[in-house]
């Protein structure tokens, strides 16, 4: 930002551009519509807020501030997310929805979140923030056990336990990863949250190896996708088949399944 721009003219347009995020997705404002809401020319909005990126760049930070009205807002849309997306599933629910449910426009809703899968995907990471502080001590808790098969039956159970507590959660992820073929959805499932969630799992692999728990000759990522497969692939038996199929009843079988395969050579 150059020194000495006029302060007025500087909030003019950044309330220019407030007022058009709550109309639109950051995606879909140019410097060119908030030159025109904040009645200055072009250049003038250019040397304010640099380019397009660096104004959507702004904007997400007035979205992220620590204003407690903001973040009020945020977490009703994240609760009004949640009813709608178990009610109508994930393509079923509309942002319109979301927003009525919220008692919110929908230019609020498009102010937090540039589009029903970036809803989600923040839904998912709230999910992801509440499980996964507690994952580091189940697992050590699980393979520092002096009967290593019966600690790995215990983190099946609670993690299967988690997710058949919560099937309409289950039901709207396993919908979410099917829509993996879209662009926007593949990009969303290689964002920072997901990635984190990879890479702590790795590394949990990685020290149980060092350690000598584990088989070290086994690709700690090889292994932590057969394991997140293994209990998407769980889920989507029990959503289809819940009579016959029960996970969390499963995880002494499941355990002794595993632990014959991934148990040292040496024990």
């Amino acid at each position: 930002m150059q020194k000495g721009f006029p302060a007025t003219a500087r909030d003019e347009i950044l309330a220019a551009a407030k007022r058009l995020a709550a109309e639109r997705p950051l995606d879909k404002i140019n410097l060119t519509d908030v030159a025109k809401e904040a009645g200055v020319s072009w250049p003038t909005v250019r040397r304010y807020v640099g380019n397009k990126k660096q104004l959507r760049e702004l904007l997400a930070t007035e979205q992220t501030s620590s204003s407690p009205q903001l973040l009020d807002t945020r977490s009703r849309i994240l609760a009004s997310a949640s009813r709608i997306f178990a009610q109508h599933g994930y393509a079923g629910a509309t942002l319109d929805a979301i927003a009525a449910d919220a008692g919110l426009t929908k230019g609020a809703v498009y102010w937090h979140f540039p589009s029903k899968s970036d809803l989600f995907l923040a839904l998912m990471e709230q999910r992801m923030q509440s499980r996964l502080p507690a994952l580091p001590e189940e697992v050590d808790r699980a393979f520092s056990s002096e009967d290593r098969e019966a600690g790995i039956a215990e983190l099946l159970a609670s993690q299967l336990g988690y997710a058949q507590a919560n099937p309409d959660w289950v039901r709207l992820y396993l919908e979410f990863i099917t829509e993996s073929r879209e662009p926007e959805v593949q990009k969303l499932l290689g964002s920072t949250t997901y990635k984190n969630s990879q890479d702590m799992v790795n590394s949990l692999i990685r020290r149980l190896q060092d350690n000598g728990q584990i088989a070290a000759d086994i690709d700690p990522f090889v292994l932590a996708t057969f394991w997140a497969g293994m209990l998407d692939g769980l889920m989507l038996a029990w959503i289809a088949n819940p009579q016959r199929v029960n996970p969390q009843s499963w995880s002494n079988q499941l355990a002794r399944i595993l632990w014959r395969g991934i148990q040292p050579g040496d024990r």
